[in-house]
């Protein structure tokens, strides 16, 4: 069979599965043209291609299936955990992590949720969130001179050895994948107006002698 009928064989194939939505049915239609204009496709449009044809197989529906029927809650909450420092950093995974933080009833397929929460990164955010508080809720810490300047800005420059109540822990978003990343709210003696920090830039304060 000549090599070219084949291929618009197995794109008519695909176009015929009601399954194909608009978006693939776009791409097919598109894959057609060229072979009409040029009398080819590339390697990378042979192998969406054939990534198309697996996705819509027995064989993968099948698993989709299984991995949408073992969906659990917990799972959903690492995904919007992940999804909310992948929204806020701006870098990779903003599709996945728009429809995860938007659509409840969202689930990403087997291969994005890997790709987006087993990751290095991901697994230290995890780790940042769910990991024990090193300062507990009532305790007294200091910032360490690593903190962010914006800080000691807050009270005239007198927060590096100035005391802070530790008021609640993990707190707002894990914006950093860095150890410490988890987030503390906490009050400066002498003051009405709280701080959100991150572990890593605060210290035990110690017991003055």
């Amino acid at each position: 069979m000549n090599p070219l009928k084949e291929i618009e064989d197995r794109i008519f194939a695909l176009l015929a599965n009601k399954k194909v939505n608009a978006k693939t049915e776009f791409f097919l239609c598109s894959l057609l043209d060229n072979i009409k204009t040029w009398g080819q496709l590339t390697d990378k449009q042979e192998k969406a291609l054939d990534k198309i044809e697996f996705d819509h197989s027995d064989e993968a529906i099948t698993r989709r299936a299984e991995w949408e029927a073992n969906w659990t809650e917990e799972k959903r909450k690492i995904a919007v955990i992940c999804a909310r420092y992948y929204a806020r950093n701006g870098t990779y995974f903003n599709d996945i992590a728009n429809d995860v933080l938007n659509c409840r009833d969202f689930i990403p397929t087997e291969k994005q949720f890997k790709a987006m929460c087993e990751n290095k990164y991901a697994k230290k955010v995890l780790e940042n969130v769910r990991g024990e508080p090193k300062y507990s809720i009532g305790s007294f810490v200091i910032l360490r001179e690593c903190a962010p300047r914006h800080h000691y800005h807050r009270m005239g420059n007198k927060l590096w050895h100035h005391p802070s109540l530790v008021i609640e822990t993990g707190v707002s978003i894990v914006t950093t994948s860095a150890k410490g990343g988890k987030k503390y709210k906490i009050l400066p003696v002498g003051s009405n107006d709280p701080i959100v920090i991150e572990e890593r830039y605060i210290k035990k304060m110690r017991k003055i002698k």
